[in-house]
């Protein structure tokens, strides 16, 4: 509660035990005018070991001894909405008297009426739990609001309410078939999300919400267009936290692909069906999920479950912008003398892929030339090879990009991935802390059409997809012959970003990705982005010195 001095307003006390959401329970005003820089209420002391509180008077009116919560404090959990049009509603109740002005029990009562016409009193029951009571509100038997408020008389027979200002403030719940229908809150979502693996799986979580009770959920989704598959969500928690008006139920479930001819998407969305008897159902929006491009492989914000932690690898708080990383040694130093991997559990298949980067952000803080951060590759878990090295203090994240492109093509099917930390007999230090963990892939250009036909007839930039995007796009374009060719992403200040293709290129339909990363490895922010095709044939047919520039804009959106 904030007890407030507010001068000509008097006395005002405010719950604020939703800090969004104040509201006002209780005022006393003692300055009868609305005029005055500072008359009325001077000063306001709640802190008495009495519970009473002390209001001083700039006008004369003299020292005010009040008390809130009112004599009587009345708790419980207003009933939900309801179908019921027969039965009374029936409910228990905690009273606490405050010490000071003693009540006339034998007169608390329940008031109720349907939409704000009060026409019945019903006398609250006792229990046998000290100060614990019994509520039964009778059925109106119409469907409407039925609202509700709780009184008693003090023994001077001032009438007390709970809510404060009854019957002008109220309870209420609904009553009669439900119209209403159920609320999704949150549905995992796909920006930002990819996958490489031509079998996979997706886990998705939907958060929901209605006035009586949820009947079932359920995922829909289908992979290029096939048809839908529908899987019914699992109930796996329940969220009460305070900022929500209503309970909140957690529903979960998991979305597979098995075989699917890369690239290709998968769509999803949410259906949530209330236990009405109107079934009363409402549809997420639908996500996106591309499959073929990138993937983020970790960001380790839900633990290092997809890991073999080999000498004790966990979690540190020291990831990209501030978020979660994994670290070698999160107790303290690395010690002397090991050497501690951290091993991906499952191989990816590189095989369909013409190139790939493997992209972190680390930061690493390694005596130099003396211990060791080593990425390393496999394609059996037994003979591992080291594609990266780095040693010595580097105190912030940066992002590094490795070209792993001859792990690529025809017996790349088990490509296991290793990031180990080696260690001398010498000094020690903090270690290495990895975050965002992604691999980004091309697909080989056929160099045909895809719908089946033979090179194109024109020079041609086709718009990226997808478009905006986040947080990788595909770029594809087609050359009728060979070409010099540059691809470049321009922001809109006509400052070079990135360049994603330099030198000759047969004729055929082709395709880049760009990661929404500059020349440094950076992530660039939200906002347009224009990419550039310069092409110059240099085919023995091609005109001379002919040129062909063609642009498009692009949209990253975080």
């Amino acid at each position: 509660m904030l007890i407030i001095s507010y001068y000509i307003y008097g006395t005002r006390v405010v719950s604020i035990s939703d800090p969004a959401n104040p509201m006002e329970v209780g005022y006393y005003d003692f300055y009868p005018g609305e005029e005055g820089l500072y008359a009325g209420n001077w000063g306001t002391y709640p802190y008495s070991s009495s519970g009473l509180i002390y209001s001083s008077s700039m006008s004369g009116s003299g020292v005010h001894i009040l008390e809130y919560p009112s004599p009587v404090d009345i708790r419980h959990t207003p009933p939900r909405d309801s179908e019921n049009l027969t039965d009374p509603f029936e409910f228990n109740i905690q009273l606490s008297q405050m010490p000071h002005t003693p009540l006339d029990l034998s007169s608390l009562a329940a008031v109720s009426g349907l939409d704000g016409d009060f026409t019945d009193s019903t006398a609250l029951i006792p229990l046998d739990i000290a100060e614990a009571y019994k509520v039964s509100i009778p059925n109106p038997g119409t469907a409407g609001q039925l609202r509700y408020y709780f009184r008693v008389n003090d023994l001077d027979g001032n009438v007390i309410t709970e809510p404060y200002g009854a019957p002008n403030a109220w309870f209420s719940f609904n009553v009669g078939p439900d119209q209403v229908p159920p609320e999704i809150h949150y549905v995992t979502s796909a920006e930002g999300q990819g996958s490489i693996r031509i079998s996979g799986e997706f886990p998705i979580t939907a958060v929901v919400s209605d006035n009586i009770a949820i009947d079932e959920v359920h995922l829909l989704y289908s992979v290029d267009g096939a048809p839908e598959v529908d899987l019914l969500m699992a109930r796996t928690g329940i969220i009460t936290e305070y900022q929500y008006p209503d309970v909140r139920y957690l529903y979960e479930t998991t979305l597979t692909w098995e075989d699917v001819s890369l690239p290709a998407s998968i769509e999803y969305y949410v259906v949530c069906i209330d236990s009405t008897s109107q079934h009363n159902q409402v549809v997420s929006s639908t996500n996106i999920l591309e499959l073929g491009a990138y993937e983020l492989v970790d960001d380790f914000e839900n633990g290092l479950d997809k890991w073999d932690l080999s000498q004790g690898w966990g979690e540190s708080a020291f990831g990209a912008d501030a978020s979660l990383a994994a670290h070698d040694s999160p107790v303290g130093d690395y010690p002397d003398n090991s050497s501690n991997s951290l091993t991906l559990s499952r191989p990816y298949d590189l095989s369909p892929f013409e190139s790939a980067i493997l992209s972190f952000s680390h930061m690493y803080l390694v005596w130099p030339n003396q211990d060791s951060c080593l990425v390393k590759l496999s394609k059996d878990s037994l003979n591992w090879e080291v594609v990266a090295a780095y040693t010595g203090w580097q105190v912030f994240h940066v992002v590094d990009s490795i070209d792993i492109t001859s792990w690529t093509g025809l017996g790349a099917e088990t490509v296991y991935f290793r990031f180990t930390l080696k260690s001398d007999s010498a000094q020690t230090a903090d270690g290495w802390h990895l975050d965002n963990i992604e691999i980004l892939v091309q697909l080989p250009s056929t160099g045909t059409d895809p719908d089946g036909g033979t090179n194109p007839t024109t020079y041609r930039l086709a718009q990226n997809y997808p478009n905006p995007f986040n947080p990788t796009t595909t770029i594809r374009f087609e050359l009728p012959e060979a070409a010099d060719i540059s691809i470049v992403v321009y922001d809109l200040m006509g400052r070079e970003i990135e360049r994603l293709v330099e030198g000759p290129t047969g004729p055929g339909y082709h395709q880049v990705i760009w990661d929404g990363r500059d020349r440094r490895g950076r992530k660039v922010p939200t906002g347009i982005y224009i990419a550039r095709l310069l092409a110059t044939p240099t085919s023995a047919s091609a005109v001379v010195a002919a040129e062909y520039r063609m642009s498009i804009k692009m949209l990253l959106l975080k």
